[in-house]
């Protein structure tokens, strides 16, 4: 599949799945969650912090007003529109294969989720054994750093 067959599904695709959604909750939505209470903490004692996802400032600043949405709350496509968008930008052409140029370096298990439901067309039923452990792994150990259950959600 093209870079540009896959900006075309997400012309009309749903902003996230039941999957992608219940993944970013403990994966990179609750890690932004824990580094904004620390940067409260942090103004106070000037300890130094991590710095919060890209892509989650990039849907704060344009991604409301890009969808239309006072809805305050990421979604997996504009995170990918966002990811192809700057691919494109750094090289990439329309008619690259998005598997073999994108998809393949691809480590968040969110977005891994939605695009193997939006994109590859896999039912959520499919996918529902692979999101479980995903969950799982995330909620059994809160240190576990976000991106660490990409290689489960691609199994």
């Amino acid at each position: 599949m093209k870079i540009q067959e896959v900006l075309d599904v997400l012309k009309n695709a749903d902003w996230d799945t039941n999957w992608s959604r219940q993944i970013y909750d403990v994966e990179e939505g609750l890690e932004d969650k824990y580094i904004r209470k620390d940067r409260e903490k942090s103004a106070e004692c000037q300890i130094p912090i991590k710095h919060r996802r890209d892509w989650i400032i990039l849907w704060e600043i344009y991604g409301k007003e890009m969808y239309g949405t006072t809805n305050a709350t990421p979604n997996q496509r504009f995170h990918l529109e966002n990811y192809l968008q700057f691919k494109l930008q750094d090289g990439l052409k329309l008619d690259d294969d998005f598997e073999k140029k994108c998809y393949r370096y691809i480590r968040n298990a969110a977005l891994i989720l939605y695009i193997r439901e939006i994109v590859f067309k896999e039912t959520a039923e499919s996918l529902k054994p692979i999101a479980e452990k995903v969950v799982e792994h995330y909620n059994n150990d809160k240190d576990f750093p976000a991106n660490s259950a990409g290689k489960l959600s691609k199994s």
